[in-house]
């Protein structure tokens, strides 16, 4: 793990933590960086079996 400073929105700082439940900013931020990555890697993965669907029409 790394310190890192990042300007963030407060009040949208403030909502991801009541709405994720969150008692910290780090545990808010890392939750989030994981739903990023979650849903980029699935977009990832359905542009790819776009592609070799597509391809083998």
């Amino acid at each position: 793990m790394s310190l890192i400073q990042l300007e963030i929105n407060q009040d949208a700082l403030a909502r991801a933590m009541r709405l994720g439940g969150h008692r910290t900013a780090s545990e808010a931020v890392a939750a989030a960086l994981e739903e990023y990555n979650r849903i980029h890697a699935q977009d990832a993965v359905s542009m790819t079996c776009h592609c070799l669907i597509s391809s083998t029409a």
